[in-house]
């Protein structure tokens, strides 16, 4: 370098002064270290916030996707069981003045 001080951006100049000021107002009997991460719980950083915006938003279609597909199963397994009691009644004519019931002929 040639003695010429760099360019500090606004950005650089905010985030040293919300330090100094997030500094001053640390409790005496509390580290530096667990001062930052209870500050960090409390305020979520905006890529951290996105991140968590994802993550739920991902989560709930998966919750949706699944309900959806536990609906369709139910659907189909009551379907199911309509189709086969009527192929049982179908499958079955009267035959006589007894009533005997004798397979129907397509039936195996």
């Amino acid at each position: 370098m040639n003695g010429e001080i760099p360019a500090v951006s606004n950005s650089d100049r905010l985030r040293v002064a919300t330090a100094l000021a997030v500094l001053k107002f640390k409790p005496p009997d509390q580290s530096i270290a667990s001062y930052v991460l209870d500050l960090r719980s409390i305020f979520v950083s905006s890529s951290m916030a996105i991140r968590e915006r994802e993550t739920r938003a991902i989560s709930e279609e998966t919750t949706s996707w699944k309900k959806r597909a536990l609906k369709l199963e139910g659907d189909y397994a009551a379907l199911q069981a309509m189709y086969e009691a009527e192929q049982v009644s179908t499958s079955y004519v009267p035959s006589g003045p007894g009533h005997r019931w004798l397979f129907h002929s397509s039936f195996p």
